[in-house]
Protein backbone atom coordinates (compact mmCIF):
# COMPACT_ATOMS: atom_id res chain seq x y z
CA UNK A 1 0.00 0.00 0.00
CA UNK A 2 1.47 3.18 -0.93
CA UNK A 3 2.52 5.49 1.84
CA UNK A 4 0.37 8.60 0.63
CA UNK A 5 -2.98 7.20 1.62
CA UNK A 6 -3.37 8.30 5.23
CA UNK A 7 -2.45 11.79 4.01
CA UNK A 8 -0.70 14.31 5.76
CA UNK A 9 -0.09 13.60 9.53
CA UNK A 10 3.62 13.07 10.35
CA UNK A 11 4.56 13.04 13.64
CA UNK A 12 3.62 15.25 16.74
CA UNK A 13 5.88 17.81 17.80
CA UNK A 14 7.20 18.28 21.28
CA UNK A 15 5.05 20.48 22.99
CA UNK A 16 1.80 18.22 21.56
CA UNK A 17 3.50 15.06 22.42
CA UNK A 18 3.85 16.19 26.01
CA UNK A 19 0.55 17.90 26.59
CA UNK A 20 -1.15 14.69 25.08
CA UNK A 21 1.08 12.41 27.35
CA UNK A 22 0.03 14.06 30.64
CA UNK A 23 -3.63 13.72 29.27
CA UNK A 24 -6.00 10.60 30.18
CA UNK A 25 -4.19 8.78 27.71
CA UNK A 26 -4.63 4.94 27.89
CA UNK A 27 -1.06 3.12 28.76
CA UNK A 28 -0.88 -1.12 27.49
CA UNK A 29 2.70 -3.23 28.48
CA UNK A 30 3.06 -6.37 26.88
CA UNK A 31 5.33 -9.41 27.41
CA UNK A 32 4.91 -13.02 27.49
CA UNK A 33 5.92 -15.84 29.92
CA UNK A 34 8.28 -18.57 29.84
CA UNK A 35 5.82 -20.29 27.98
CA UNK A 36 5.50 -17.74 25.39
CA UNK A 37 1.60 -16.88 26.08
CA UNK A 38 0.88 -12.50 26.48
CA UNK A 39 0.78 -10.75 29.71
CA UNK A 40 -0.95 -7.28 28.66
CA UNK A 41 -2.21 -4.96 30.97
CA UNK A 42 -3.14 -1.54 31.29
CA UNK A 43 -1.06 0.09 34.54
CA UNK A 44 -1.14 4.01 35.51
CA UNK A 45 1.66 5.71 33.76
CA UNK A 46 3.41 9.40 34.70
CA UNK A 47 4.99 11.03 31.79
CA UNK A 48 7.83 13.07 33.20
CA UNK A 49 8.78 15.07 30.03
CA UNK A 50 11.34 12.59 29.26
CA UNK A 51 10.70 9.13 30.81
CA UNK A 52 7.83 6.74 31.18
CA UNK A 53 6.66 5.84 34.93
CA UNK A 54 4.49 2.71 34.78
CA UNK A 55 2.61 2.04 38.12
CA UNK A 56 2.65 -1.50 38.50
CA UNK A 57 1.42 -4.30 41.15
CA UNK A 58 3.44 -6.98 41.87
CA UNK A 59 0.28 -9.49 42.80
CA UNK A 60 -0.78 -8.34 38.67
CA UNK A 61 2.08 -10.81 37.63
CA UNK A 62 3.76 -8.38 35.24
CA UNK A 63 7.05 -7.64 37.31
CA UNK A 64 9.06 -10.33 37.51
CA UNK A 65 8.09 -10.90 33.57
CA UNK A 66 9.43 -7.63 33.22
CA UNK A 67 12.92 -7.62 34.85
CA UNK A 68 13.61 -10.84 32.62
CA UNK A 69 12.72 -9.08 29.48
CA UNK A 70 12.94 -5.50 29.99
CA UNK A 71 12.93 -4.72 26.44
CA UNK A 72 9.13 -4.64 26.27
CA UNK A 73 6.65 -3.27 23.97
CA UNK A 74 4.08 -0.47 25.44
CA UNK A 75 2.07 1.79 23.70
CA UNK A 76 -0.08 4.86 24.79
CA UNK A 77 -3.19 5.81 23.04
CA UNK A 78 -6.45 7.84 23.80
CA UNK A 79 -8.35 4.57 23.77
CA UNK A 80 -10.47 5.71 21.02
CA UNK A 81 -12.01 8.65 23.17
CA UNK A 82 -11.64 11.85 21.18
CA UNK A 83 -9.68 15.07 23.24
CA UNK A 84 -10.22 18.62 22.67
Amino acid sequence: MPEDWRGRIGGMDEKRMSLYLSGNALARVATTDDEGRPHVMPPWYHWDGHAFWFGIRERSGLPPLLRDRPDAPYSIDGGGVVQQ
